[in-house]
């Protein structure tokens, strides 16, 4: 049997069942349910899902397992295609997710690009969301368009928190992290630490292990390596190589200050 309401209707009364003639049944299982208007569950009720997946998406064909979909057509591709514990909450979010598992992609076009990646955090309108196929894993890409280019990549365990930080990061570099808005572009360069608004963006960090610290801080050249530069709108000075930008620099400790080197050291104190 069937049971419509017109849209604006009411029903009223009793309780009522779905499934014939006979007492009110406590559970209900059907194979579809079509609505025009909308459905309410009152509070304290549940909805159980017994298939592993939870959709709220139109016109899909599923065949992964333990994914969540809200969105619209072209939200988690994995339900599509096989991928399993994903969430997408937004437009094409996770959008190509072929046989990637457990990542999160929430807002729209997050993640849109990840494919057989794991372990994943998008978070922010176009976070992680490349042109490109991204195999990567274990990356965290949180901010209106944090991580947006990391295109045509393999790239893992890279951080990018901020507005725009790590925008325009390519290719195939590992374990980066940039936090504040704007923060680093890339491409090959490994194990790189940026912190600060700006920094790491005039000039793309594409050496390894360096650490820009304050507002505007940039490397000596792009293939900079173990550059340190801490200060507001510093630029590095050569590799291995330690800037600190201030006005004054005070050392206090209750003990020796010790200076370890294997070459030269210079003090240069210039004083007025």
């Amino acid at each position: 049997p069937s049971l419509q309401v017109n849209w604006g209707g009411r029903i009223y009364g009793a309780q009522l069942s779905l499934i014939g003639s006979g007492s009110v049944q406590d559970s209900l299982v059907v194979s579809d349910i079509t609505a025009s208007g909308n459905i309410t569950f009152s509070k304290n009720s549940s909805v159980y899902n017994n298939s592993n997946r939870v959709l709220m998406v139109g016109g899909l064909v599923v065949s992964g397992d333990t994914n969540m979909a809200i969105g619209d057509f072209d939200t988690l591709g994995s339900i599509i295609n096989g991928g399993i514990k994903n969430i997408g909450v937004g437009t094409a979010a996770g959008g190509s997710i072929s046989t990637g598992t457990a990542n999160i992609c929430v807002g729209r076009d997050a993640g849109k690009e990840i494919s057989a990646g794991h372990s994943n955090v998008c978070i922010g309108f176009e976070a992680g969301g490349g042109s490109g196929t991204n195999t990567g894993s274990l990356s965290v890409m949180i901010g209106h368009q944090a991580g947006k280019t990391a295109e045509n990549t393999t790239t893992d365990g890279n951080v990018f928190v901020g507005n725009g930080a790590g925008a325009s990061y390519t290719t195939t570099a590992d374990d980066n992290v940039a936090i504040g808005q704007g923060a680093f572009t890339g491409s090959a360069g490994k194990r790189n630490v940026v912190v600060g608004s700006q920094s790491g963006n005039s000039t793309d960090v594409d050496g390894d292990n360096n650490i820009l610290i304050g507002y505007n801080c940039q490397l000596s050249a792009s293939s900079g390596t173990g550059q340190v530069v801490i200060g507001e709108a510093l630029t590095g000075v050569a590799d291995d190589t330690t800037l600190i930008g201030n006005t004054d620099i005070v050392l206090d400790a209750s003990n020796d200050i010790t200076l370890a080197h294997h070459g030269d050291c210079l003090v240069d104190f210039n004083t007025t």
